[in-house]
Formats: C-alpha cells, structure tokens, sequence
C-alpha cells in the first residue's frame, strides 16, 4: 500500500461500503463512507485534488463546488488524520 509523505503512519483498506482508515500515530480506525474512501485511496496513489475531483465528477452527480470542498476537507482530515468524514 502506498503512502503519502502527510501520512506515513496510517493505513487504508477498502471496503464494499466505503473504507477503513487507520492512523497509528493516534491509534484510531475511522470508517469512511464510498466518497471518502475514493478520496482516500486516489489521494494516497499520488492523484492531485483537482483529478480527484474530476474522478467525483465523471462518477457522481455533484456540483462542482461541492466536490471540491469535499475533496479539499477529506484531504485536510486525513493529513491531521484524527477525523475524517
């Protein structure tokens, strides 16, 4: 598994419902629903936010705007990795 230089100490496994996000450095498993676990494991193979959202966009009915908020705070999360959505 791949690791982004923000979260070398986490790890992700994807799930038929979304994903699993662990952060050793808090010792906390978060469960991400479909969305974020797309974010997440698109992020840690190295994609940049605007593919990300571009992914979003081709995948789901959304606005634009909403996607790229959703992009920009999922990533915020899990650089902090104490909560993500």
């Amino acid at each position: 598994m791949m690791d982004t230089p923000e979260c070398s100490d986490a790890a992700f496994r994807r799930l038929t419902d979304g994903g699993l996000f662990y952060d050793e450095r808090h010792g906390c498993i978060h469960h991400l629903n479909e969305t974020a676990a797309i974010i997440c494991e698109n992020w840690r193979q190295g994609l940049k936010e605007e593919d990300i959202v571009d992914l979003l966009l081709r995948n789901y009915e959304v606005d634009m705007a909403v996607a790229a908020d959703h992009v920009r705070g999922t990533i915020a999360q899990l650089r902090g990795s104490k909560s993500p959505s």
